[in-house]
């Protein structure tokens, strides 16, 4: 009986630069730790969607004050709910959409793959994460200076929200107008200067826009405030929105003259019924966010068809 032939060498597209070549060229983030989750190697699909150059990151634990992934309450996962420690711990895949925080300081939604890195005795010795944006179509865009984006003008969503009133009492599709408003603007003011107010409602910005589905409506409505124009698939969205929006606001950072800050929203929304107008909408949102500036901020509440009122934050 003929002896198999030796194992074929392994073939030139396999040397470890071209792998590393191709590990750069792939267009998700891609990254490996050793057992302590200190960072080996960042790709450049990492460098372009969180912002950090890998030399940044390079030799720096992953847990320290980098991604800061959390989950939709806002809690950040760096310690025994990271799936990268998970993964090393017990070596069992993980697949889950957490929020990281971008260099810039704004709230992405991504799709995290985390595998366990093994030696050849199979002992685990580190592991890789895989992680794309979760971004609805068309979002995630950079606002620039907010007032015009896009054609996106206070004029423009007047319009728009009248259409979709009209879409909602002739067919019934649901719909819904949402307040953002930027908590104790003045005193932010005073105490960090003019600028400082605009640097935040450009972080929120980029937040609000990461976080809203492929057809909702975001505009620039004042000096310190947005709104959304929702095209409801279901009504129970509406809650789960505007507290979502909210947290992720308040667990971003405004970089502002070599200083970290964090700044909260309220957010108020009303549900479309069959007899509002523009007016009658953005009145009830005013007063709902009226309300929650009398309780100091940093809170969401929602106004179902009707008068009843719903407090969704805290």
């Amino acid at each position: 009986m003929e002896s198999p032939p030796p194992p074929a060498a392994p073939p030139e597209i396999l040397a470890p630069e071209l792998l590393g070549a191709l590990l750069e060229e792939i267009e998700e983030g891609f990254y490996v730790v050793d057992r302590d989750r200190r960072i080996l190697y960042w790709n450049r699909g990492a460098e372009r969607i969180t912002g950090f150059l890998a030399q940044e990151v390079t030799g720096r634990l992953c847990q320290s004050d980098l991604l800061m992934h959390c989950d939709g309450e806002g809690e950040v996962l760096c310690g025994t709910d990271c799936p990268l420690a998970g993964v090393i711990e017990d070596g069992a895949p993980r697949a889950v959409t957490v929020f990281l925080r971008h260099r810039d300081g704004h709230r992405l939604p991504v799709q995290v793959r985390a595998r366990p890195l093994r030696d050849g005795q199979g002992r685990i010795v580190g592991a890789l994460e895989l992680f794309e944006p979760a971004i609805a179509p068309g979002r995630g865009r950079l606002l620039g200076d907010l007032e015009a984006a896009g054609g996106l003008t206070r004029e423009y969503a007047e319009w728009e929200l009248s259409h979709a009133l009209a879409t909602r009492r002739r067919f019934g599709h649901p719909a819904a107008w949402m307040g953002i408003e930027l908590d104790h603007a003045a005193e932010w003011e005073r105490r960090s200067g003019p600028g400082f107010v605009e640097a935040a409602m450009l972080r929120i910005a980029e937040t609000l826009d990461a976080n809203l589905g492929a057809r909702d409506l975001l505009v620039r409505w004042s000096r310190t405030g947005f709104r959304v124009l929702l095209r409801l698939d279901e009504p129970a969205r509406l809650a789960r929105l505007g507290r979502l929006l909210a947290v992720l606001v308040r667990v971003s950072t405004v970089s502002w003259w070599g200083e970290s800050c964090t700044v909260t929203v309220s957010v108020a929304a009303a549900a479309a019924g069959e007899e509002d107008t523009c007016e009658s909408l953005e009145r009830k949102v005013c007063g709902l966010l009226e309300q929650c500036e009398l309780e100091g901020g940093d809170c969401a509440e929602l106004r179902l068809e009707g008068p009843r009122t719903l407090r969704i934050l805290p």
